[in-house]
């Protein structure tokens, strides 16, 4: 990971990030935590302790359509969306069970920038 990045320990599936922002709240940590709501067909990234965003997919046999990715606007710019994207990409390509199909813009383009992951795509 980036400079500054501590990564702890996973517990349950759920990963959680701590890094130094930047822009007006620096000085100050935020906790960044990931998880996979599989009855929602979402992932979800929380900073500390809320919700800020997601990354929705709908699931066709073994194929999963990530079809929308949203962060709140006082996080946006600051790659939360892209970190939550390689998390659930993480978590597919670890779960083997899966394979991706980007439908969102913001993940076409993810997967653009990331050719690491292209092994993931239907």
């Amino acid at each position: 990971m980036g400079k500054g990045w501590v990564a702890p320990p996973t517990w349950c599936g759920v990963r959680q990030l701590l890094h130094r922002p930047w822009g007006r709240r620096t000085g100050a940590s935020m906790a960044e935590e990931f998880r996979h709501d599989r009855e929602a067909n979402r992932y979800e990234v929380l900073i500390d302790g809320r919700a800020v965003g997601e990354a929705h997919y709908e699931l066709t046999g073994d194929v999963a359509a990530f079809d929308h990715t949203e962060v709140l606007p006082e996080v946006g710019g600051r790659g939360v969306a892209g970190r939550l994207v390689r998390y659930a990409m993480d978590d597919v390509r670890a779960a083997g069970r899966w394979r991706v199909r980007a439908v969102c813009p913001y993940v076409v383009h993810w997967f653009d920038r990331n050719p690491g992951y292209a092994d993931l795509l239907a």
